[in-house]
């Protein structure tokens, strides 16, 4: 009887084979959906992860609260030359450099662009480079000595950011001033970033007239160093400096650890979006299968009638 039974239903199924291929592909599709957006989830905070374990964990930052628009554009807090000199003093920190912003107009041939230009001592160029994943793709990195050259992200040659291409050894115009392009970097993946300038602090002093201002630090702690209480020190010492309590504290101390935590939370949010939506998915797909099969069923209220009474 059950082998007659299961003939039949691969009977029904060839008859009806266009309703038995859909209801079969809506399972694939309404699984397959959960599966691929949980993964890329998943996938994309591995992924932050690992650009975080390449960063290192004896890098503190600090930054200032407050800055109305991107940095470089003037905001109600500004940390200067003298509080890196403070921090550079802090029991547990090794070496530390900074990095400040100005926004550029950049001229090539009869065109120009605006872009971000960013500054920064080149005798710590090595703790700003770790932590920008910068790599060259064309000339070499910026050293200690260098004046009057730029690294540009790779929009510039490959981007089409301006009708002809520049490349190294080619020379740009920046706020008036004439500068060497000495290296192309390796792109990064956002564009924005991609547009950006680098150049020495002292270049980007006498390009901006930015003065003392000073818009990110990157400290290195000590080897064998708790970050944590370095930070700690670091707060308090700065703090204390800047005439600050804790109620009126106008500037943050991060760790990559904390910087980590607070896009995990970000990433949290966006797993349980595309679960909800996955799950969305997976209902429609679920009533679409049970409507195919209650309309099989009524369909086959007479055959299941006689088969029941014989």
């Amino acid at each position: 009887m059950i082998s007659d039974y299961f003939k039949l239903s691969i009977k029904n199924i060839r008859k009806r084979r266009l309703r038995s291929w859909l209801t079969i592909l809506g399972i694939i599709i309404s699984i397959a959906t959960i599966f691929v957006l949980i993964a890329l989830s998943l996938g994309l905070q591995n992924a932050i992860q690992e650009q975080f374990r390449q960063l290192g964990t004896d890098k503190i930052f600090i930054l200032p609260r407050g800055q109305l628009g991107a940095p470089g554009t003037g905001g109600a807090v500004e940390l200067t030359t003298a509080d890196v000199d403070i921090i550079k003093k802090v029991s547990g920190i090794k070496d530390i450099t900074y990095a400040t912003v100005g926004n550029a107009k950049v001229e090539s041939g009869d065109q120009f662009r605006y872009a971000m230009a960013i500054g920064f001592p080149l005798d710590a160029a090595d703790i700003f480079e770790e932590t920008g994943f910068y790599k060259p793709d064309e000339g070499r990195m910026i050293k200690k000595g260098d004046s009057g050259v730029v690294m540009l992200g790779s929009q510039y040659k490959y981007n089409n950011f301006f009708k002809k291409p520049i490349g190294a050894g080619d020379k740009i115009t920046i706020n008036g001033n004439q500068f060497k392009v000495l290296t192309i970097l390796q792109t990064v993946g956002n564009p924005t970033d991609d547009k950006n300038i680098y150049m020495s602090i002292e270049d980007l002093k006498s390009t901006f007239n930015t003065g003392d201002r000073v818009d990110q630090m990157i400290a290195q702690i000590e080897p064998g160093q708790d970050i944590k209480s370095v930070a700690s020190n670091v707060e308090k010492k700065l703090r204390k400096f800047r005439g600050l309590t804790e109620k009126t504290q106008d500037f943050s101390v991060q760790t990559p650890e904390e910087l980590l935590s607070s896009f995990s939370t970000i990433l949290n949010i966006i797993t349980g979006f595309l679960f909800g939506i996955a799950s969305i998915s997976l209902l429609v797909g679920a009533v679409g299968i049970a409507n195919t099969m209650f309309t099989s069923v009524i369909e086959r209220t007479k055959e299941i009638g006689v088969m029941k009474a014989i």
